[in-house]
């Protein structure tokens, strides 16, 4: 359990490469937080990871939309008190690298 207590988010975690990544996470101890367009890709990747014994969630939102991801920062704000490990594995770059880089510091504290 290298990865215990951190709190990973992995954007384009619905499927494919995305959804390996969160399940080797998961298997290594992190927190998982998926994020993608379709919720009910984020649901299953979610299921799969279950059996590992760490919390995992699916946060709907799309990288492209700067609000999108100012909402998804938010709720992982809310809910884990930020972030530890980001994969920017989506198809597209993160556009609020502002509320990123303050909800990693946010979690060091």
């Amino acid at each position: 359990m290298k990865l215990t207590n951190r709190v990973a988010l992995i954007t384009g975690g619905g499927s494919g490469i995305g959804r390996a990544i969160a399940s080797r996470f998961a298997r290594e101890g992190a927190c998982v937080i998926v994020s993608g367009r379709t919720m009910s890709k984020l649901d299953e990747t979610v299921a799969a990871m279950k059996s590992s014994r760490t919390q995992c969630c699916g946060i709907q939102a799309d990288v492209a939309n700067s609000s999108s991801v100012r909402e998804m920062f938010a709720e992982i704000d809310r809910r884990f008190g930020g972030l530890d490990i980001l994969v920017n594995n989506a198809g597209i770059g993160i556009e609020d690298l502002d509320r990123f880089n303050r909800t990693v510091e946010a979690r060091g504290k």
